[in-house]
């Protein structure tokens, strides 16, 4: 894709882009931000790697991401807020000294003493 070719897609896909970021982001303004920021991504990509290509759907997405990220709280840990929204804690627990799991009983079975 060349810088012509994505900006006959940028224009095809820029109102559903700006209507898609305002839907998730609330605000017209940054939803319009959003949109210039995927744009100017996708022509840095292109200039970077010419084999680059984008599609319409993924211009749309790139646009949604960037209007989410805009509105979201600085620091904010999304997996803590899934975890809490579903009421339990996965976060990987530290197992105590001592009591991990023998290779050679898990193996082989227990000791036979």
């Amino acid at each position: 894709m060349n810088r012509e070719e994505f900006e006959q897609l940028y224009e095809k896909a820029r109102s559903r882009a700006v209507a898609a970021a305002a839907r998730v982001s609330g605000d017209q303004e940054v939803a319009e931000d959003a949109v210039q920021e995927a744009a100017v991504y996708c022509l840095q990509r292109i200039e970077a790697q010419p084999g680059a290509a984008f599609t319409e759907s993924y211009f749309i997405q790139l646009a949604t991401s960037r209007a989410k990220d805009a509105v979201r709280p600085q620091g904010v840990d999304r997996n803590k807020q899934r975890r809490e929204a579903r009421g339990r804690d996965d976060r990987p627990r530290e197992v105590p000294m001592g009591t991990a799991l023998d290779l050679d009983r898990a193996l082989y079975g227990p000791d036979e003493d």
